[in-house]
C-alpha cells in the first residue's frame, strides 16, 4: 500500500482523496462561441478528457457538463480566460455522480451570472471515483 505524504501519494500516482478509490482527474476546456448570448460552447477534444460534453443553457451564465457516471464527484475548479470582468469564475451548482451531471455558473461572484465575452476559454477540473 502507497504511504500517504501531505495528500500525495508517495509512490507517484497523483492526489490521495480520503476513502476514494482510484481516482481519476479530469479537466474539460472549452472556447465560447461567437455569439455568446445563447450559451453556445464548442468542447476542445484534444486539450479534454473523454467522454464528456458541455452545454450553454438559456439562463445566463449557466453551462452543463455531462461525464462518465461515477460513484464520487469532486469539483476542483473552474475557470474563465479572456473575459474581462465578466464571468470570471465556474461556480459549480449541482451534480449528481450518478447520472455523470453537473450544472455551473459563470459569474464574478456566486450568484451574479453574466455570459462570458465570445471566444473565451472555459477550464474546469474534477475528480471522479469510478465504481
Amino acid at each position: 500500500m502507497a504511504t500517504q505524504f501531505a495528500g500525495i501519494n508517495k509512490q507517484g500516482a497523483g492526489p490521495v482523496v480520503s476513502g476514494w478509490v482510484n481516482p481519476v482527474t479530469m479537466v474539460l476546456q472549452a472556447t465560447v462561441a461567437s455569439d455568446e448570448s445563447d450559451g453556445d460552447v464548442v468542447i476542445d477534444s484534444a486539450a479534454s478528457s473523454p467522454g464528456q460534453t458541455i452545454t450553454g443553457t438559456a439562463t445566463t451564465g449557466q453551462y452543463s457538463i455531462t461525464f462518465p457516471n461515477a460513484k464520487r464527484f469532486h469539483f476542483v475548479s473552474g475557470k474563465v480566460l479572456l473575459a474581462e470582468s465578466l464571468g470570471s469564475e465556474l461556480y459549480i451548482e449541482s451534480y449528481d455522480a450518478n447520472a455523470g451531471t453537473a450544472t455551473f455558473e459563470a459569474a464574478t461572484t456566486p450568484g451574479t451570472a453574466a455570459d462570458p465575452a465570445a471566444s473565451s476559454r472555459l477550464f474546469i477540473t474534477y475528480m471522479l471515483e469510478r465504481g
